[in-house]
């Protein structure tokens, strides 16, 4: 589960790690609040870093990065932790992930 944060594989990438950014796949990241209300939607590599898709719900909610607490399942997942540690099934295509607004 390693990889490039946020970059996709370019023409100067070896054959081996761009084989492997294939394998790892896409997800569809559902950001709901507690409530269940949908924020938004973000297209992820699973490379990516939680910080990643804060970086992604920022650009769509506004909600400033520093603001947020992504939840999977109850826990709060780090800043560090890569999509593919959080979401290991290579099957799972869309998954959900609840934000928790920090006070300003």
């Amino acid at each position: 589960c390693e990889g490039p944060s946020r970059q996709l594989p370019r023409s100067g990438v070896d054959q081996h790690q761009a084989q492997e950014h294939r394998q790892m796949g896409l997800v569809k990241i559902q950001v709901t609040t507690k409530t269940n209300k949908l924020l938004c939607a973000i297209l992820a590599d699973k490379v990516w870093r939680t910080v990643d898709v804060k970086e992604g719900v920022e650009s769509q909610t506004g909600i400033t990065v520093v603001e947020q607490r992504l939840y999977v399942d109850g826990a709060e997942i780090a800043n560090k932790e890569r999509l593919c540690s959080v979401f290991p099934d290579n099957d799972q295509e869309n998954v959900q992930m609840t934000l928790i607004r920090r006070p300003r």
